[in-house]
């Protein structure tokens, strides 16, 4: 059973306050991180999202060698639900560069049972069957 932990309430911020004039928007707003009202437009406009560069990423490069390596090597590559699009768009398609039979597996969590992110139990499924 999933046990819910609120987050303390953040400082409320004039700014996105008189932006949203929603007093719970800016406190889900703040605990997102989000607490310029430029940041807060990008979230909440589809037309003023601007993607994040690939330099702000945490550990692109550890990533991208990793990928690399598993490539070279042949090696089984798993793509958790979120980058199943991305994986498949030339020229990121990894699916086709590797070892054919072995290329990929793809695990499309169900969010009614799993929720969010990865979980340990269905990452073990995904890579039980992936070697199979």
């Amino acid at each position: 059973m999933t046990t819910w932990q609120f987050l303390p309430k953040p400082d409320i911020f004039p700014d996105l306050l008189a932006f949203t004039g929603d007093p719970l928007l800016v406190q889900l707003l703040a605990q997102r991180g989000l607490t310029s009202v430029d940041q807060a437009r990008a979230f909440l406009d589809p037309d003023a999202y601007y993607p994040a560069l690939p330099t702000d990423l945490t550990d692109l490069e550890t990533a991208v060698n990793r990928l690399n390596q598993a490539l070279q090597r042949q090696e089984l590559i798993g793509v958790w639900a979120i980058l199943t699009w991305m994986v498949k768009q030339p020229p990121l398609c990894w699916f086709r560069l590797a070892k054919p039979g072995r290329a990929g597996h793809i695990y499309i969590p169900n969010r009614l049972t799993e929720s969010h992110g990865i979980k340990i139990p269905a990452l073990r499924r995904m890579l039980a069957e992936g070697s199979a």
